[in-house]
């Protein structure tokens, strides 16, 4: 069962996570025996994603399934300065790691908020 993505959502999703097309092929274990283009057809729209490939992007990329549905890729935010190395020093796979990092120290910070603030006193 195949499921329709918007294919930029599946580009966006690997490019965060700091992965080229064929390190995203591998991780994915795509089983043609070119899997860039495997990968790049299911980027470009030309095949869709089953489940149990959405699946392992969501791991790959360290992304909840739900992304996969959205109809457009969300804004990026700012993760602010680190002035703990030069700009240029760091590479995209740490920016990717430091982004789920963030991702997950927010989520549950942002729902501890809610429920603290939703309880009547």
């Amino acid at each position: 069962m195949t499921i329709n993505v918007n294919p930029d959502i599946l580009v966006w999703a690997r490019e965060t996570a700091g992965l080229s097309v064929e390190e995203a092929a591998k991780t994915l274990q795509l089983t043609t025996s070119a899997r860039s283009t495997a990968a790049e057809k299911l980027e470009r729209g030309e095949k869709s994603p089953t489940r149990n490939q959405l699946n392992s992007m969501a791991k790959a990329y360290r992304r909840p399934l739900l992304v996969f549905y959205m109809e457009e890729p969300p804004r990026t935010g700012s993760r602010g300065t680190d002035f703990r190395r030069s700009p240029g020093s760091r590479d995209i796979r740490d920016n990717a790691k430091l982004d789920a990092l963030l991702r997950d120290v927010r989520a549950p910070r942002i729902l501890t908020l809610f429920v603290a603030n939703s309880q009547v006193d």
